[in-house]
């Protein structure tokens, strides 16, 4: 079994337990944690990319920068891959009601907004179709497939910008990093 196919599977797994403590400790609804949460996500993402590029760096010590990019890659993506797969799982099955719960915030702050802005709009909307218009926004955007289409994206772009800094410091400063 390959270096970034244990990294990957390790931190996405400790990256699922984070969420489903977080679920079970009933906190899911608690911005700070929320936020603290994803940003262990990250973290473990970019954990699973350091320690992807060490093992191949130990292996390889002479490798080509796309060489280093690619096995690292590989990593992000099936860390995304299994990161959304499993946000997709969760929103639809375990937490069906956190996306609901979301959509009835938005919702309660989009009843706030004053007419009076509504009709400054170059559209000038009437308080219906705004409301209208943001239900069916916000429907698609708090559906399970669109977060986890979103997570996808989001974990393959933060994975290649892990990727390109971290590569970029170990051919600069391989000592330091690795010994």
């Amino acid at each position: 079994m390959s270096a970034h196919f244990i990294y990957s599977l390790s931190f996405v797994s400790l990256a699922i337990f984070v969420k489903l403590f977080v679920f079970f400790s009933n906190n899911q609804y608690n911005a700070d944690i929320d936020t603290a949460a994803m940003y262990a996500n990250m973290l473990f993402l970019l954990f699973c990319v350091f320690f992807t590029l060490r093992s191949y760096k130990k292996r390889e010590s002479h490798s080509q920068f796309l060489d280093d990019v690619k096995t690292c890659g590989k990593a992000v993506a099936l860390y995304a891959l299994v990161m959304a797969s499993y946000n997709y799982t969760h929103y639809r099955f375990v937490d069906s009601e956190y996306l609901n719960t979301k959509i009835t915030e938005r919702m309660e702050l989009a009843q706030q907004v004053d007419e009076s802005i509504l009709l400054n709009h170059p559209k000038g909307y009437s308080k219906e179709e705004f409301l209208e218009n943001e239900l069916k926004m916000t429907q698609f955007i708090f559906s399970a497939f669109n977060h986890a289409s979103f997570t996808l994206f989001g974990y393959l772009l933060m994975g290649i910008l892990y990727t390109i800094i971290l590569v970029v410091l170990v051919r600069s400063f391989p000592l330091i990093l690795f010994t």
